[in-house]
């Protein structure tokens, strides 16, 4: 049968009935949102939501496995690191610059959780990293 590429970088063919997962070599696929408007929680974009950033960094829908029996193939986890930027802007008009990052996972930080309930911005933008086989974390 033919082969199916998914979002993922994954390439899935069927052969005799039976399904394998070949790994597409290089093709790891990081996750990124960005929130501009009104001033607003960090934890509203980055946490809360139900299809937050941070909870398709183990739990994205385009990933294969997980149901039916299916096993997770665990080089599509966002598992290798994450960043969380936004702009600060006190009473005198002063704009800067801010940006916590780790090399963990996301989903067990607690202080991305508690800082993303602090950080209030009308600029924010987070980034959960997938890193290939030899990459540098």
């Amino acid at each position: 049968g033919g082969g199916l590429i998914k979002k993922t970088g994954e390439k899935q063919s069927q052969q005799g009935g039976s399904s394998q997962l070949l790994r597409l070599p290089g093709v790891e696929m990081c996750r990124l949102t960005a929130y501009f408007g009104h001033s607003t929680l960090a934890a509203d974009v980055v946490t809360r939501p139900t299809r937050s950033v941070i909870r398709q960094s183990f739990d994205a829908r385009e990933r294969l496995g997980g149901s039916g029996g299916q096993v997770y193939d665990l080089g599509n986890l966002n598992a290798d690191g994450f960043g969380l930027g936004w702009y600060s802007q006190d009473d005198s008009e002063d704009v800067t610059p801010c940006v916590f990052t780790e090399v963990g996972p996301a989903w067990h930080n607690r202080n991305l959780h508690r800082l993303a309930c602090k950080v209030r911005s009308s600029v924010i933008f987070a980034h959960v990293r997938a890193a290939g086989p030899g990459m540098g974390v």
